[in-house]
């Protein structure tokens, strides 16, 4: 695979902040971590996060505030 813009463990680090608990993925493939919050639906995390956009849509979907993002990603 390629090169990673952005180590998901920063993504996930960010989201654990937010109130948001990362899982394992049961079902493998590219997605190898869902994120979890009780009243939100499952954001999943690539092992691999290849673009700026990508970050862009997880951060979105975690509804992490755009202050808070890292600067890469603005």
């Amino acid at each position: 695979m390629g090169e990673n813009f952005i180590e998901p463990k920063i993504l996930i680090k960010l989201a654990e902040e937010h109130g948001w608990v990362a899982h394992k993925s049961k079902k493998g493939g590219s997605h190898t971590v869902m994120m979890k919050k009780p009243g939100k639906r499952k954001v999943p995390i690539r092992s691999t996060c290849k673009g700026k956009i990508e970050a862009q849509v997880i951060l979105d979907e975690l509804g992490i505030p755009r202050d808070k993002w890292p600067d890469k990603v603005r």
